[in-house]
């Protein structure tokens, strides 16, 4: 059964840590507590490196995510993120059999399901990034840069942070990584301040279908973690906990409108959003800690816990639950 664990580190702010090293420590990030929603069983696959799926979304948000809040030059900025070429195999079935595949990346939708050449679905296929992929980075760059989001970029006091804890009811570990942080005024904001973000990239095409995108993805949990791991860490200081604010940027890989450019937007989730959101964290964490005392992970989903598709009654009842001894 699987040991959580922050070793070789230990609880605090680590700057400067790789991706690989991040995702080699044994502890509950926000990915984690989403999946034992989606099923215990694909949470302890999670917790143990087995459930890997690598694909070309999360290939470009990577290396958009380097490209904004990383000093890498040019050349390091290649070397982790290769461009793939067009596949050279011949097509084994269908109406263009004996052709040439034509597939640009192992992990893409197109001819690849008829070439068998690719790996989709196996834990070693990584995805890589094409030709038109370089053009939508950093086009989605040059958007974010000028937007109303720019100072978000420019006033950056550290990115790509990691926070590691211990939650303090359950005692496990948890992990999470942050794009930014920034102290600066946005739009809405009163006076400039500081502002954990993390840059999203999405197939929406605006606002309204990234809402539901984010509800099925549960960046709710990722709010609340991130909050969660914050609160933790000021308490190891000795400071006072603080929600803070919190930002996603969000940039639409597909451009859009007559003018053909990326849209790009700040998303926060509403006060009683949020409120929910903790709610659902406790939940999942204290699921979490109650399968890893059994060490007992069913394969079933739990079912109507996702905020913005549950029923209030059901956040009552959590509400309950996570207050009792």
């Amino acid at each position: 059964m699987i040991t959580l664990s922050l070793a070789p580190y230990g609880p605090g702010i680590h700057r400067g840590m790789s991706f690989a090293d991040y995702a080699a420590i044994k502890a509950v990030n926000k990915s984690s507590l989403a999946l034992v929603a989606t099923s215990p069983e694909d949470c302890l696959a999670s917790l143990e490196g087995r459930y890997h799926r690598d694909s070309s979304g999360f290939a470009i948000g990577s290396a958009l995510d380097d490209l904004m809040t990383t000093n890498m030059t040019p050349e390091q900025w290649s070397a982790a993120h290769p461009v793939a070429s067009t596949c050279q195999a011949t097509l084994a079935s269908g109406d263009r059999k004996g052709e040439a595949c034509g597939c640009e990346t192992k992990n893409r939708f197109g001819d690849q399901w008829l070439c068998g050449k690719h790996g989709k679905g196996k834990p070693d296929a990584v995805a890589t990034l094409t030709a038109s992929d370089l053009v939508a980075i950093n086009a989605m760059r040059k958007a974010l840069l000028e937007s109303s989001m720019a100072p978000l970029f420019g006033n950056m006091r550290a990115s790509q942070l990691v926070v590691l804890w211990e939650d303090e009811e359950t005692g496990l570990f948890c992990k999470a990584r942050l794009d930014g942080v920034s102290v600066c005024q946005l739009p809405g904001y009163d006076a400039p301040c500081s502002i954990r973000w993390d840059l999203k990239t999405t197939a929406a095409s605006g606002v309204h279908e990234f809402q539901r995108q984010a509800n099925d993805l549960g960046y709710y949990l990722q709010d609340a973690h991130y909050t969660a791991g914050a609160n933790a860490i000021a308490k190891l200081q000795g400071k006072e906990e603080t929600d803070g604010n919190f930002v996603f940027a969000v940039a639409c890989k597909a451009p859009s409108g007559p003018l053909g450019r990326h849209r790009v937007f700040p998303w926060t989730y509403d006060d009683a959003t949020r409120q929910k959101a903790k709610e659902e964290r406790k939940y999942l964490i204290r699921k979490l800690k109650d399968c890893l005392d059994r060490g007992e992970f069913p394969p079933e989903k739990i079912e109507a816990i996702q905020v913005g598709t549950a029923p209030d009654f059901i956040f009552s009842h959590l509400k309950q639950e996570s207050m009792t001894p």
